[in-house]
């Protein structure tokens, strides 16, 4: 019982990371400046 909870928290954790973690760098402005830059010319 206890290692699925850990494991539901630990995924959960590790979803909101990344997700914390995408809309950071969406704000940066890295995903901007690194592939439409390149794409573009």
């Amino acid at each position: 019982m206890e290692l699925t909870w850990i494991s539901i928290a630990a995924s959960l954790f590790m979803g909101l990371g990344a997700l914390f973690i995408f809309v950071f760098a969406v704000k940066k402005g890295w995903f901007r400046n690194r592939v439409f830059g390149k794409s573009c010319g």
